[in-house]
Parts: structure tokens; C-alpha cells; sequence
């Protein structure tokens, strides 16, 4: 007889050692070389966030520019129509807590600060 395996015998391939669960490997970095969005997309991105500087000259400028971004690009570029989301949120919300909190400053801290003694309440007659 030969010692080699005939068609009867099954070769026996030797197992892999058992290992513990690897940690999977987290997802590369994208770099600006070519896996993340265009430059063009990262762009117009940048400009939904950071033109909402405009609210400091036009009323609710914070709010226009990023929606008209959004409006503009967002069947463009999925990644402008996110990012212009997001800031959009973020303006929102921001405008929801100032509308809330500049009455409650008068409120809150003009009102305790007035001395009550030296109003007058006298009638106007």
C-alpha cells in the first residue's frame, strides 16, 4: 500500500487555532486624497455652516443661508444636504433658546436688581 490518500480517504487540512474574539478594526480615516466627498461637496458644506454668520447683520440670516443651501444643493450632493441639515437644526434650535431666554433676563434678573423702594406708585392725578 502508498501513503498516499486515495479518493476513499479525505485529506485532513489542519484547523486554524482558536482564537478569541478579535475587536473588529475601526473603518480608515478618510484622507483628502479621494475616499470622502468631493472638494467641491466639502465645500459648499463648510459654507452651510459657516455662513450663518449672516445672522449677526441680516435678521434670521442664521436660519436663510444654510436652508437656502440645502434648498439649492441637496440632489447634488447628499453630503451638502446632510451637513446643511445639520446646521440648519442647530441654528433653529439656538433661535428657540434665544427667543426663550432674552425675556426671561428681564424677567429673572431686571426685575430682583430694581429697588421697589424707590418707584413711585403714587396715581398721576
Amino acid at each position: 500500500m502508498t501513503d498516499e490518500p486515495t479518493n476513499q480517504d479525505e485529506q485532513v487540512t489542519p484547523e486554524a487555532p482558536e482564537t478569541e474574539a478579535a475587536e473588529p478594526t475601526p473603518p480608515p480615516v478618510p484622507t483628502a486624497g479621494g475616499d470622502g466627498p468631493p472638494s467641491e461637496a466639502r465645500t459648499w458644506a463648510m459654507l452651510a455652516h459657516i455662513l450663518t454668520l449672516c445672522g449677526i447683520i441680516i435678521p434670521f440670516g442664521n436660519i436663510l443661508a444654510p436652508l437656502i443651501i440645502f434648498l439649492i444643493k441637496r440632489d447634488e450632493f447628499p453630503f451638502v444636504s446632510d451637513q446643511a441639515k445639520e446646521s440648519l437644526n442647530f441654528q433653529i434650535t439656538v433661535s428657540i433658546a434665544a427667543i426663550i431666554c432674552i425675556p426671561l433676563i428681564f424677567v429673572c434678573i431686571g426685575i430682583p436688581l430694581t429697588d421697589v423702594r424707590q418707584l413711585n406708585f403714587t396715581s398721576c392725578s
